[in-house]
């Protein structure tokens, strides 16, 4: 009967006049066999009676149906990396069963922990649980970083062990997705204005492998970040690969900036969004101070002279009180001081900032003229760090004539000299004298080694006419005994007074007197007579 229910227990009376039963046979393939068989509600059970004669009383026989489980269903789950399932393994009866199956078998658990769907209680390999247990729907935590399949069998039971099993077995599928844990990021340090070499070298998580692909820049401050060539920008929120990440990263400091620059990176199993897993990291890039190129106003001043004003250093524009020191090399053709004039600067000394600023002076070597000159560098300390480099000051070194020579000379009453009068440059000048200023003659006229071309006071004669030699005649009639006879000479870098240099020297000529034809009175006499008046002779009344 297509009807019967397993479980029941059904009734079959057989009945006959007088004759014995032969037998019943209960076999849903050979219903002939006799004997005994569990019966199940989709077989198709046959009784038959075979009756040699008349009716006899009625017997009564009772069969026991068994209930026995079919197989279950189980839903999937899928879940990320490290992370519980929330929906899913969810087992259901068959839909043959009833409240009969009360328990499900579980076993076969890969890849991480099974518990209720309080997420706590956990559920060991072969552990029984309740239909509403499994029914409510189970969770899973996989084991830590995995990513892949986790699975678990189910087995139906109409008790709670294993004589109760009944049905196949089926697998629950948990599909854990990788993600990304956090990575790491090594620092860097460099200098003001200058690119990193090293470091900046993003890894992966020790936990992760091959499926962080990518990670995701951002937050980049006080500079702009590149790939490992140096020269291809990354921008915020971009991408890059694990190759890119891993082959170290370089950063330029914002022009001018010392500090910390920073950026972050969160890893990714794929170039977008969706795929990040992980914290932040950040990224420190320690940029030192360098202290950029100082200024120093130039000097001008005269040879022999120390300078007044001017040689002020100062911080370059884009450095502040970081800059402390300034290092002094390279002194020429002078000697450097401190604003006092007196306490020396030696070259590679360090000054401070208020001393470089207050104004340096310089003392050209003696009778130097030219260009004298030194180095500047700005520090961060009085030792040399963050060294800047170099401006140079310079001081513009007039030339000053120094005091001539002149040769003296001697003639004589009403002749002009022949000798002397040699005008010659100080042996501490050069070139740079390239005329004399005649003043103070006196007593005659002076002219040049011609002997024709007068030279006036005031005239400015060239060095060739001056050491040529000169000439001069004395007034007429006049010598020495009487008379002084001069000019003065002052050495010039040029034909005007600003040119004039050093002292003022005098030449000198001694004039020899040189008597003049005299006058004589006649006389008269008489024969053999001595005169008795006349034969005066007198001096020419000009000398």
């Amino acid at each position: 009967n297509p009807n019967l229910v397993s479980g029941n227990v059904y009734t079959i009376q057989f009945s006959a006049p007088s004759v014995n039963v032969g037998w019943v046979g209960l076999d849903t393939a050979n219903p002939y066999a006799g004997g005994s068989a569990s019966l199940d509600s989709n077989f198709d059970y046959g009784f038959k009676t075979y009756i040699g004669g008349g009716l006899s009383p009625a017997a009564t026989a009772t069969v026991t149906v068994n209930a026995i489980a079919d197989t279950p269903s189980v839903t999937g789950a899928t879940t990320n990396e490290d992370t519980q399932t929330t929906s899913g393994l969810v087992i259901s009866r068959n839909a043959a069963d009833g409240a009969e199956v009360t328990n499900f078998k579980i076993t076969g658990i890969t890849n991480g922990t099974l518990f209720q769907n309080d997420g706590t209680t956990p559920i060991p390999n072969n552990a029984f649980i309740t239909f509403a247990q499994a029914n409510a729907g189970l969770k899973f935590t996989p084991s830590s970083n995995f990513f892949g399949s986790g699975t678990f069998q189910v087995q139906a039971s109409v008790s709670g062990s294993d004589a109760g099993l009944g049905g196949g077995v089926v697998t629950a599928t948990i599909t854990v997705n990788p993600v990304a844990d956090t990575p790491s990021v090594t620092n860097s340090t460099t200098n003001e204005d200058t690119q990193t070499t090293s470091g900046l070298v993003i890894s992966r998580n020790a936990a992760d492998g091959a499926e962080v692909t990518n990670f995701k820049i951002t937050a980049i401050t006080n500079g702009t970040l590149f790939q490992n060539d140096g020269t291809t920008a990354i921008a915020n929120n971009e991408f890059i690969t694990f190759a890119q990440a891993n082959a170290g990263l370089k950063f330029t400091p914002s022009s001018n900036f010392f500090g910390s620059g920073t950026f972050q990176v969160q890893a990714s199993v794929s170039g977008s969004d969706p795929g990040l897993g992980g914290s932040v990291v950040t990224a420190t890039i320690t940029v030192n101070a360098v202290a950029d190129t100082p200024s120093v106003t130039n000097a001008v001043t005269n040879e022999d002279t120390q300078t007044t004003i001017g040689l002020v250093i100062s911080r370059n524009a884009a450095d502040g009180t970081e800059v402390t020191n300034f290092k002094i090399t390279a002194i020429t053709n002078g000697t450097l001081f401190q604003n006092n004039g007196t306490t020396p600067i030696n070259n590679g000394d360090f000054i401070t900032f208020a001393q470089g600023n207050a104004g340096l002076k310089f003392a050209p070597t003696a009778n130097y003229f030219g260009p004298g000159s030194f180095a500047v560098q700005a520090a961060l300390d009085g030792s040399g760090t963050g060294l800047s480099p170099a401006g140079t000051g310079t001081i513009t070194i007039n030339p000053v004539a120094d005091t001539p020579s002149v040769t003296n000379s001697t003639t004589n009453e009403d002749t002009q000299t022949t000798t002397g009068l040699v005008i010659s440059r100080n042996a501490a000048d050069g070139a740079e004298v390239t005329n004399f200023k005649i003043t103070g003659i006196t007593n005659g006229t002076l002219f040049e080694n011609n002997g024709t071309t007068a030279i006036n006071n005031g005239d400015f004669i060239t060095f060739a006419q001056a050491n040529a030699g000169l000439k001069f005649s004395p007034s007429s009639n006049l010598y020495s005994a009487v008379s002084a006879f001069s000019f003065q000479v002052q050495a010039s870098v040029s034909n005007i007074d600003s040119g004039l240099g050093g002292s003022v020297v005098t030449a000198t000529i001694i004039v020899n007197p040189v008597a003049d034809t005299p006058s004589v009175t006649g006389a008269t006499t008489n024969e053999d007579t001595q005169t008795i008046s006349g034969l005066v002779i007198t001096r020419n009344p000009r000398s």
